[in-house]
């Protein structure tokens, strides 16, 4: 009998665009495909079983309720955690809790600044696990070349150019900053300014360069996520209106946040707000991607950039090393300096001018994502996750 597996519905998740709800649903399908007892009504009464949470529950009694109600206690249970964001956006006082746990494991698809949750946690296990998209990512296959050496009409990928992601407002940002501590704002305006025109540095390396020196925090964790919070919101904002504004005299609809609509001028149009679960049909109308990582991440790519392949775009994206290390050999994207604008321009319109290439591209791309970037492929390192956590000859693979 399987080792059942339990994750939660994406109706019991409430986060922005149902990100965490559909990494949940696809996650859980992944495992139903590989023939885990995903979810069972009933438990099947085996000595142990694997939990899958994302992010970082706000009530921990409610999580160890719902271990216990299945398996009686909580070290017959494997808790795996997967969280999607940088370190240091962590609640370090729920995990001060959970690293007491003798099955938790923290996920992370993030590899930037990962070394210094030893110094808060020395006995935390967490393993690199990378996003996944779910079947319904793909566009047809078929009729791919087609779209692309079609004229631009509405009849095949009518929108030449998409981006998909999120700003914070001026506004949001001004509360941002007014929320730290005096002290701390010419620091976090100095790592900001740093991330923005060095794409490549990550926030500790930025805070290393800008902190005076002298200062101390009781809670250096807390500094750096004060700090991070608001350095990253506007390194993030500052990159992306810069490329969105080269873009124009090309016609591109950008998805996310309202606070995108001022820069919606000319060839620019805003699309409004996007479910994560619609993203595919969005990027299903384009000829070309911008398909633009998170700030936070200096290293690592996510699950926008597979999107973007997987829908069959001509993708074209930021210089991230693992992207290098896991797109940079074949032909599957164009891995341009988002802090030259210009020449993200340039590359993009390359594409559009040259819609044989564009199509090969998109061709590559599509077949790299199918081949190794599924949930399905990530299935094998929660295994291991959770085989870390059990003694390997009582454990049976879900």
């Amino acid at each position: 009998m399987s080792v059942p597996v339990y994750i939660p519905t994406a109706d019991q998740f409430v986060s922005r665009y149902s990100l965490l709800g559909a990494f949940a649903d696809e996650l859980a399908a992944a495992f139903a495909r590989a023939g885990a007892n995903v979810n069972p009504a009933v438990y099947p009464g085996t000595p142990r079983a694997v939990f899958i949470i994302f992010n970082t529950p706000t009530d921990l009694n409610q999580t160890r309720a719902w271990i216990e109600s299945k398996v009686g206690d909580i070290s017959n249970a494997a808790l795996l955690h997967y969280h999607v964001d940088h370190p240091l956006t962590l609640p370090a006082p729920l995990l001060d809790q959970l690293v007491h746990w003798p099955g938790h494991r923290l996920l992370l698809p993030c590899r930037d600044d990962a070394h210094i949750l030893r110094f808060r946690w020395p006995t935390l296990k967490h393993i690199t696990c990378e996003h996944g998209v779910a079947p319904s990512a793909f566009c047809n296959l078929s009729t791919l070349q087609s779209e692309h050496l079609a004229e631009h009409t509405t009849g095949a990928r009518p929108h030449p150019v998409v981006a998909i992601g999120s700003i914070f407002s001026e506004q949001e940002l001004s509360n941002l900053f007014e929320y730290l501590p005096p002290s701390l704002r010419p620091v976090a305006e100095a790592a900001a300014a740093v991330l923005a025109s060095h794409p490549g540095m990550t926030f500790t390396q930025a805070f290393d360069y800008v902190l005076p020196a002298g200062m101390l925090s009781p809670d250096h964790w807390k500094l750096l996520a004060t700090v991070q919070q608001f350095a990253v919101a506007s390194a993030n904002r500052t990159r992306r209106t810069r490329i969105l504004e080269a873009m124009q005299g090309l016609y591109t609809v950008v998805y996310g946040s309202p606070a995108w609509e001022p820069f919606c001028v000319g060839s620019i149009r805003y699309g409004g707000e996007v479910n994560y679960t619609d993203i595919p049909h969005r990027l299903h109308q384009a000829r070309v991607c911008l398909a633009w990582g998170p700030s936070q991440f200096a290293h690592t790519f996510s699950e926008r950039l597979l999107l973007s392949m997987a829908a069959g775009c001509a993708t074209v994206t930021d210089d991230r090393l693992l992207t290098r290390v896991a797109f940079g050999q074949a032909q599957t994207c164009l891995i341009e300096d988002f802090s030259d604008p210009p020449a993200v321009r340039d590359a993009v319109q390359s594409l559009l001018d040259e819609p044989q290439v564009a199509s090969d591209l998109a061709r590559q791309g599509r077949d790299t994502v199918a081949a190794a970037h599924l949930w399905d492929h990530r299935l094998s390192i929660f295994f291991a996750a959770a085989v870390d956590c059990f003694e390997p000859a009582k454990h049976e693979r879900p």
